[in-house]
């Protein structure tokens, strides 16, 4: 029992010191390490924005219960602002006509929305010192502003403004930058998906013809401000600190199944008793793995996927949760599937991109009576073209009549004709062009087909 016991202090003393040591690191970093750093610094009422859309959303609430579910009933659909993903089609006539109707009740959320959109600032209630047991309704309720948002944008395009119709754009682009600051990895990809509800939108309104300059330098500009990559940072960053915490109270014993509600695979509950006590220097290994795979994710997805050949080879590969769920079960546990979430991101970014592009490419027709050859004789007019971030190279660009075609290679870097990847993606969601099913490194994401 002695020896058994000189071991197990052994063994915690030594496992002990390699986490502290990587934690040290972390923090001399510049990086947070304890859940009361990811607290965003307080906001005066003059500078928060919080409060403004969540009045704002209080006006739209009633009427966006249809968005909740697909299998709204056609009641739903006449009380609901419907997303085309969800309860209906944008292009349905009678769609629209019930849209109307509610964009005149619910004018006043618009205001709010416009006043909140000139703010610097998004600071929720939310406390970050539970973070695995916080419950976020913002984050809905932000969502369910984004499709009102959506369609006010759509309605003033049919009214034939194309200048209101971008700046009610610009309003949802930046709603998705003010969820962007709040410090978890949730709420990067509600910021992803708003993004996806505007750049439908965005697609709709811009198919009606081009934006004036001046909205649309503004909207560009909008959509330059979300650097997605320091976004994807800072929310792994968070992940990590509040991975650090839990591992902390398992340690204490302290750790309940409610703060991994809802994961797929929880762990026994008597594995938090055995990591508290007789395991306890293997639950210091299993942090230390935890961090090293975590710090992996935050160099990869803080780096553009163009300029990720030049990282270490380890940081290339996805955390393997498959073969540490049984060394390492609660950093299997905590660990998000980088691949999935990273490239979400990535399609993101190369949207705001695309529309950005498209902006440009609608002004210059209303400007030469036809598209540019090229996006090089876009640039050369004027306009801020981005590049692909898959590549660092131009999109995928020409021009026929009427009609242009502009897409990213996407994330395998090979151009496949324009064969769309879904954005987003969805088991049950088919590919636009009818496919039952995509990958989701394959394929181009094409402007116009989301």
């Amino acid at each position: 029992m002695v020896l058994a016991g000189l071991v197990h202090a052994s063994l915690g003393l030594y496992w002990g010191r390699k986490v502290r040591a990587e934690l040290r690191r972390t923090a001399d970093a510049g990086a947070p390490v304890i859940v009361d750093e990811l607290t965003p610094p307080p906001a005066t009422t003059e500078e928060n924005s919080y409060y403004l859309y969540m009045d704002a959303a209080d006006i739209i609430r009633p009427h966006a219960k249809g968005s909740q579910s697909r299998r709204a009933t056609d009641d739903d659909l006449a009380k609901s602002y419907a997303y085309g993903y969800d309860d209906g089609d944008w292009s349905d006539p009678e769609v629209r006509l019930a849209h109307k109707s509610l964009l005149r009740q619910d004018s006043r959320a618009l205001d709010l929305i416009r006043q909140a959109s000139a703010r610097p600032r998004f600071k929720s209630e939310t406390v970050y010192t539970d973070a695995l047991g916080a419950i976020l309704p913002q984050l809905q309720e932000m969502q369910f502003l984004s499709y009102y948002i959506a369609v006010s944008a759509i309605d003033a395009s049919d009214r034939g403004n194309q200048g209101e119709a971008a700046d009610r754009l610009r309003l949802g682009f930046a709603l998705a930058r003010h969820v962007a600051e709040e410090p978890l990895l949730i709420s990067s990809l509600l910021a992803c998906a708003i993004d996806g509800v505007m750049a439908d939108s965005a697609d709709h309104v811009l198919s009606r013809g081009p934006i004036p300059q001046p909205e649309a330098t503004v909207l560009a500009d909008e959509l330059a401000r979300l650097d997605y990559y320091e976004l994807s940072r800072r929310a792994w960053q968070s992940e990590r600190v509040i991975g650090i915490d839990f591992f902390g109270d398992v340690r204490k014993n302290a750790a309940h199944e409610v703060l991994v509600d809802g994961l797929a695979t929880p762990p026994p509950p008597v594995l938090y008793w055995l990591y508290a006590y007789p395991l306890r220097p293997w639950s210091y290994r299993d942090q230390l793995q935890y961090l090293r795979a975590m710090e992996a994710a935050v160099q990869f997805a803080a780096t553009p996927p163009a300029a990720r050949a030049a990282l270490p080879p380890y940081i290339h590969a996805d955390a393997r949760l498959d073969d540490l769920r049984w060394g390492c079960p609660i950093t299997a546990l905590l660990v998000p599937t980088l691949g999935p979430v990273s490239q979400r991101i990535d399609k993101t970014a190369a949207g705001r991109d695309l529309i950005r592009a498209a902006l440009g490419l609608e002004l210059y027709r209303s400007g030469h009576g036809a598209y540019p050859d090229s996006l090089a004789v876009l640039r050369q007019s004027g306009w801020d073209v981005p590049t692909d971030i898959f590549t660092g190279e131009e999109f995928v660009y020409s021009a026929s009549g009427t009609d242009f075609t502009l897409y990213s290679v996407g994330a395998n870097t090979v151009d496949d004709g324009g064969e769309p990847v879904a954005w987003p993606m969805r088991d049950e969601q088919p590919a636009p062009d009818r496919r039952e099913t995509v990958d989701d490194d394959q394929g181009d994401i094409v402007w116009g087909t989301w």
